[in-house]
């Protein structure tokens, strides 16, 4: 329901809570929320990032979706189960559903130009608004180890299959970040790209790609690409490149 000084809408797999200047999206550890957004919440999203909601109001499964600024040309957003930028919605909750949307968009159109720094995560350039502080990321996955910190990239690899099995990269040098989702049977994939590195198709030997495991592994390395991408010398084509 909504209530309180921010309006806060209960939803099925999260809530969401409409600030003065930002949407927060909860996604707590519960059996109805998909660990790939337990793992990435609270996500908050300040209003100059968002271009639009998309809405559906009617089904099984009604959601509200943030479409935020810097989306790339033909980029299709994750189900909604699955994207940290959207919210699945009780469906005998309507009335609380129009509501909040309805709240959402009369604040957003009131302020209709978003910042254009301020991108989301996956499948934008760059990625996040620009990083200034230090930035420590660690984050273990089924192939080994990435580290990363304000000068550098670390992957530690945990097969003899990578050579060499500790491989470090200056951020300097990266060209940009792949980020490919995990789907059902298969494991998702973060590329770092390096320029004049050969690109191996078995993504077990090549020494720049490193997979994941869907859920909790996932979102931390979205994250960790989101925080690498935003580092990033800007440039003509995008920084961070998300494939469905």
């Amino acid at each position: 329901m909504i209530s309180g000084p921010a309006s806060t809408l209960q939803g099925h797999d999260g809530d969401a809570v409409l600030h003065q200047d930002a949407v927060e999206l909860r996604f707590p550890v519960r059996l109805s929320t998909r660990a790939v957004k337990s793992a990435r919440g609270p996500r908050r999203v300040p209003l100059s990032a968002i271009t639009d909601v998309e809405y559906e109001a009617a089904g099984r499964r009604p959601y509200l979706r943030l479409r935020l600024a810097g989306e790339l040309p033909g980029h299709e957003p994750r189900q909604p189960e699955l994207d940290v930028d959207a919210l699945v919605l009780h469906s005998n909750r309507r009335a609380d559903n129009d509501a909040f949307v309805a709240e959402l968009r009369s604040r957003l159109s009131a302020d209709p130009v978003p910042d254009p720094r301020l991108l989301a995560p996956d499948a934008h350039a760059p990625g996040l608004a620009p990083v200034t502080d230090p930035v420590r990321l660690r984050v273990s996955t089924l192939d080994g180890v990435v580290s990363l910190d304000e000068r550098r990239l670390v992957i530690e690899f945990n097969s003899g299959m990578r050579k060499p099995r500790r491989h470090e990269l200056a951020i300097a040098e990266l060209q940009g970040v792949e980020f490919i989702p995990a789907k059902p049977h298969r494991c998702g994939l973060v590329r770092f790209l390096v320029p004049g590195a050969e690109l191996r198709p078995d993504p077990r030997r090549d020494p720049h790609t490193v997979r994941f495991m869907a859920g909790a592994e996932e979102g931390r390395m979205a994250d960790l690409a989101a925080e690498l991408a935003a580092r990033l010398t800007p440039a003509t084509e995008p920084a961070l490149v998300s494939q469905t």
